[in-house]
Order: C-alpha cells, then sequence, then structure tokens
C-alpha cells in the first residue's frame, strides 16, 4: 500500500528549444516516497592524462528510486526534483497491490545534468 512520505517537485519535459536544449514546464509539488536515494561522487581517471601524473576527475554519479502515486502521468526524460537534488526518469515500472490493482510507481532516477551546462 503507497503511503507518501514526503513532497517532490515534478517538471514534465515539453520539448527543446532553438538550441536543442530541454524545454520544461513548471514544477508541480507532488507527494512521494523514497526508497533510495544515492548520490555520490568518484574519482575517475583522466584518459588523456592516465599515463603520465595520474590526474583524476570527480563524476557525480546518482541511483535513486522513488514512488509516485498512480494518477499522476509521468514519463521519460521529466524532472523529478527530491530534498534538493534534481533528477532525471530513467525508468517507470508499474506495481500492482495484492488485490491486481494498480497502486504506485515505482520510479528509476538518475542525476540531472542541464544539456546547455554540460
Amino acid at each position: 500500500m503507497f503511503r507518501p512520505n514526503t513532497f517532490c517537485f515534478v517538471s514534465k519535459r515539453v520539448g527543446f528549444d532553438d538550441w536543442g536544449r530541454e524545454k520544461h514546464t513548471q514544477r508541480k509539488r507532488h507527494p512521494c516516497s523514497v526508497v533510495r536515494l544515492k548520490v555520490i561522487s568518484e574519482q575517475t581517471s583522466v584518459r588523456a592524462d592516465s599515463s603520465a601524473s595520474r590526474g583524476r576527475g570527480q563524476e557525480v554519479e546518482a541511483n535513486s528510486i522513488v514512488l509516485l502515486p498512480p494518477t499522476l502521468p509521468i514519463a521519460m526524460g521529466d524532472l523529478v526534483e527530491v530534498m534538493g537534488y534534481s533528477f532525471e526518469v530513467e525508468s517507470i515500472q508499474p506495481r500492482l497491490n495484492i488485490m491486481g490493482r494498480h497502486d504506485h510507481n515505482e520510479v528509476g532516477l538518475k542525476i540531472w545534468v542541464s544539456k546547455s551546462e554540460a
């Protein structure tokens, strides 16, 4: 049984602007449940410099899961903000209750990086 324990903000992707950057709607507040919120910064080797000085770069990774109500239309590419972090929807899996009715959606998230900042 789905019981939200916090709120998150969802903004739908509506397309792209003239420069190919994603456009999103204004964010709206929705109830959600956080299952896993894991954001880490790992050191990675810099490929062009891996043989000489052993240069390192920082890469942010996020592997998070939230539960959203079945009445909320969510799609791949939408933005979800949870506890100050911005994520992009990577997967959506409908989950049923024991009676076979749609109870909630399990949404897999990855860290969102604005295409204009990348």
